[in-house]
């Protein structure tokens, strides 16, 4: 059985959710002002009690949600990722509690500090009443948060499951650089993305097919050139058009080993209009859903871990005269 994608949504730094809208970073993108963004969203009574970030992660999935075809199914299941969580919350309240000055610090900073309330305001939001789930990962939370849904769909528990990511960014950089270790020349950023799966076909713009998380191998080489080459090659028979997407903890030494290796295969830079964060993998898959396709298109997500490891993502994008067949 086939996981099959029904609608996919990207949320950039800036609340950017289609190419027209999203921009090239050139430096560490400030927190943007989701207020007017998120007005339209049919649930302002409880806009006002979530933070920046779950509104982040609620701009996207609603987004997704919204580009379905039909109504969603209550029974969908929510997976969610994120690599830090509610990080300025988190901040904000250690600070409180850590003031002198302070005499109390507000209850909803308590509830709003903890890492699995942004997937229940999601899936409350949305109308959800299936399993709820909060995967962390580090680097590959948003890998490992697909993972585990696609667990559960090829089970034949589930028909339908949203998938989404997020993480947020802090300031100064150097202090959240202990959070995130990134090269000097690396821009961090934040953002969101989100999958809309499902076991039918129809409807579908696009399918899931490589999860594959390899043990650490060493970077670079003839060695690590032949295991990434072993796990592509088959698919390349299949269509015609290839992109590969880089993650942040891949060097530019490999991208360019592999491009080698596979003259055909184009690379997108997705990390230029999102920057670096732990989760950034769910807005780079995502993405490749902003454009409309002509032909059949695959495309590759690979990242490292800190340790090394590796782990793979492959996608479908369907051309427009395949989408929404049965």
């Amino acid at each position: 059985m086939k996981i099959y994608i029904g609608a996919a949504a990207a949320i950039g730094p800036a609340g950017d959710t289609t190419h027209l809208e999203r921009e090239a970073l050139s430096s560490d993108p400030q927190p943007a002002d989701l207020e007017a963004l998120v007005s339209s969203l049919n649930c302002q009574d409880e806009l006002r009690r979530v933070s920046r970030y779950t509104k982040m992660a609620l701009m996207g999935a609603q987004t997704a949600l919204g580009r379905l075809p039909g109504p969603v199914d209550e029974k969908t299941a929510l997976y969610f990722g994120t690599g830090l969580g509610e990080l300025e919350n988190t901040i904000s309240l250690f600070s409180e509690s850590m003031d002198p000055h302070v005499l109390y610090t507000s209850p909803y900073s308590f509830v709003s500090s903890v890492n699995n309330s942004t997937a229940f305001y999601v899936a409350k939001i949305n109308g959800l009443m299936s399993k709820n789930m909060t995967v962390c990962q580090e680097e590959f939370s948003f890998e490992w948060t697909l993972k585990v849904a696609s667990f559960d769909l090829l089970s034949r528990h589930l028909r339908n499951a949203l998938v989404g990511a997020a993480d947020e960014s802090s300031f100064p950089r150097s202090e959240h650089m202990h959070r995130l270790k990134l090269e000097a020349d690396q821009i961090m950023g934040e953002g969101s993305g989100w999958l809309c799966l499902q076991t039918s076909r129809e409807g579908a713009v696009g399918e899931l097919f490589l999860l594959e998380e390899l043990p650490a191998v060493p970077e670079r080489g003839i060695e690590w050139l032949d295991i990434i080459s072993g796990m592509l090659e088959p698919y390349f028979e299949e269509v015609e058009d290839f992109f590969l997407l880089p993650g942040f903890r891949l060097h530019k030494e490999e991208v360019d080993e592999i491009i080698k290796r596979f003259p055909t295969m184009e690379c997108k830079n997705y990390l230029d209009y999102c920057g670096c964060f732990h989760s950034a993998a769910a807005f780079g898959i995502a993405s490749a859903f902003d454009d409309r396709h002509e032909a059949e298109t695959l495309y590759f997500h690979l990242n490292r871990n800190l340790f090394g490891r590796l782990f793979i993502v492959g996608v479908k994008v369907y051309s427009d005269g395949m989408r929404g067949g049965r």
